[in-house]
């Protein structure tokens, strides 16, 4: 993939017959994805495509949500503004929800949520980009070939098992690799050692933790929906005074 500096342009640059079919398949299939979604705000806008030539022409935005973890923490070690950059977060995350719900009332799951897919507007506003794994699904599918990215991926793709759950077991994972500024560590079981402490001090609160901890159940069926993130966990998002 290549962007240049006024528009996102996705490029098939792929060797070897396999790694190009499997490429293909990629591109058409967020080709067509993002057809079906333009209308809803937050998913990257689809300005042109060449489909002979192998290319999307996408809005242009230059940070990812990971640039903004990796230079926030290089700015909380010299500020100590912890508890701000912990707001903007969850101020970012609270956007995301939305975008999700959205995509998921229309039977699509993403499919590879982490922070290199979301982008942040100017305004800091999230934009999900890179739909070549999303999946349109009824009830709980089973797909062949399920993808996604080694650390975001929840346990039941080992038996290419998707649905909206996937979307909210990466997205949690993210949240916290979002809020710790550093990914969990997975145990070799599978199962997720989440460490809430920065340098021996609680740095979110409970609530949020517990929030994090429901979206990464290992049983998928236990996870909560984006309308439940939305409705049912209202205090992880509600902007408090810095001081607090």
């Amino acid at each position: 993939m290549k962007f240049n500096s006024s528009t996102g342009i996705v490029r098939l640059t792929t060797r070897g017959v396999k790694k190009q079919i499997n490429c293909v398949k990629t591109f058409y299939n967020e080709y067509t994805v993002l057809q079906k979604l333009q209308d809803i705000p937050g998913v990257i806008k689809l300005l042109d495509a060449n489909t002979n030539k192998g290319h999307l022409y996408l809005e242009y935005h230059e940070r990812t949500l990971y640039n903004y973890i990796i230079d926030s923490n290089k700015l909380i070690r010299y500020t100590k503004s912890k508890k701000k950059y912990i707001q903007e977060s969850l101020t970012i995350f609270n956007k995301i929800l939305p975008i999700l719900y959205e995509c998921h009332n229309r039977n699509y799951i993403h499919g590879d949520i982490k922070p290199e897919n979301i982008l942040l507007n100017n305004r800091s506003e999230p934009i999900l980009i890179d739909f070549g794994q999303a999946n349109y699904f009824k009830d709980n599918n089973r797909r062949e070939n399920t993808l996604g990215t080694l650390g975001y991926c929840p346990p039941e793709l080992e038996q290419n098992i998707v649905g909206p759950f996937t979307d909210v077991y990466s997205l949690g994972i993210t949240l916290y690799e979002t809020l710790m500024c550093k990914n969990p560590h997975i145990l070799a079981d599978g199962s997720i050692d989440f460490n809430f402490e920065d340098g021996g001090n609680e740095c979110i609160s409970h609530q949020t933790a517990n929030m994090i901890c429901d979206m990464t159940e290992p049983y998928y069926e236990n996870r909560p929906s984006m309308e439940t993130l939305m409705n049912e966990y209202p205090s992880v998002f509600e902007i408090k005074p810095l001081d607090a």
